[in-house]
């Protein structure tokens, strides 16, 4: 997968079998058969599907960068005032007269790009990622799991029905109060995992189920302290 050297290799995509080495995460160039609406026939993809294990991009690198990547990122914080700004400006029905420094500084550009790309992640957005980067992926994971060889239509059926059940939890991630039994949040995970899905959705999805692993903190029981102190 990955030479010592600074050379990586790039192989067939290979689903549910093909992974990143340590430390390191997958690139991959993914390509697809399609079928063309007027003949009902299956048109090749162009390309095998292609991956290479790489380093992480760190934060330190990105520092040491800064100067090369602020021209990138000055159009980002243009486009977030931007965006802020007309937002502001519809919540005031057309009224706004005037916009302060702390409604456009750093803090609110990154809270207001948060707050777009949380957005961005709808149900149907969800279920449509959903089929274009994890469903081909996990049907062979799941058939080989379920001991499928023929892939006939009554095995596929039954995959399919695997298929909707993890699309319809993956899709429910688009609400924010939706939560998972831990069983079922590793479940998620490791589908992400076999499925070899590294983009920036998965990351997404990923934090927000690591998330509901972390045991909430018990209130502070401060009601002997305060009888005590009334005595």
């Amino acid at each position: 997968m990955s030479n010592i050297s600074t050379r990586h290799n790039v192989i067939p995509f290979i689903a549910g079998k093909s992974a990143a080495l340590a430390g390191q995460k997958i690139i991959k160039a993914g390509y697809k058969s399609t079928k063309d609406k007027a003949t009902k026939k299956t048109i090749p993809a162009k390309y095998v599907s292609v991956y290479a294990s790489v380093p992480k991009i760190t934060v330190e690198t990105i520092t040491e960068r800064a100067a090369d990547l602020s021209e990138f990122l000055i159009e980002m914080l243009d486009n977030a005032q931007a965006g802020i700004l007309k937002s502001l400006y519809e919540s005031s029905n057309g009224t706004l007269s005037s916009i302060a420094d702390e409604e456009l500084d750093i803090d609110s550009c990154i809270a207001f790009m948060a707050a777009e790309s949380e957005g961005r992640m709808t149900k149907v957005f969800l279920e449509t990622w959903f089929d274009e980067n994890v469903s081909e992926n996990f049907t062979v994971v799941l058939a080989d799991r379920l001991g499928f060889d023929d892939m006939n239509t009554e095995q596929m059926i039954t995959i399919n029905q695997h298929l909707a059940g993890y699309k319809g939890m993956f899709s429910a991630l688009s609400g924010g109060k939706t939560t998972y039994t831990e069983a079922q949040v590793n479940n998620l995970l490791r589908v992400l995992e076999v499925s070899s899905v590294d983009d920036a959705i998965s990351a997404k999805l990923e934090k927000k189920l690591n998330k509901m692993l972390v045991p909430k903190v018990p209130a502070f029981e401060c009601l002997d302290f305060f009888d005590m102190c009334s005595n």
